[in-house]
């Protein structure tokens, strides 16, 4: 977890907060802080690295997606089940449709 929070703080200095590489950082951490049950800390870091690439990265991105569905997974243990299916269900549908468009000119 130091580690993470050191990388992050790194990442957000050398290049600013909204950058990839920092997303990255904050996406990694959140994760670890999930697995460590530290939920609500974690879920500050789900959705602000959903939110920030989203704006960066656009809604559709692949990364934008993946965290869709992981601030989904956190959801669900945190227990908030509708908001968990919605994120879940737009993580899935972004990825089915890229599947989709990836066919369509292969």
């Amino acid at each position: 977890e130091a580690f993470c929070r050191r990388a992050l703080r790194v990442a957000e200095l050398r290049h600013g907060p909204g950058h990839p590489d920092a997303l990255t950082s904050a996406s990694s951490l959140a994760g670890i802080l999930h697995s460590q049950g530290k939920l609500a800390e974690a879920e500050v870091m789900y959705r602000r690295t959903f939110r920030d690439r989203e704006v960066a990265l656009g809604a559709n991105h692949a990364k934008t997606l993946s965290s869709a569905l992981k601030l989904g997974y956190l959801l669900t243990d945190r227990g908030c089940y509708e908001e968990a299916v919605t994120h879940c269900r737009r993580a899935y549908s972004g990825r089915a449709a890229a599947a989709a468009a990836a066919a369509a000119t292969a």
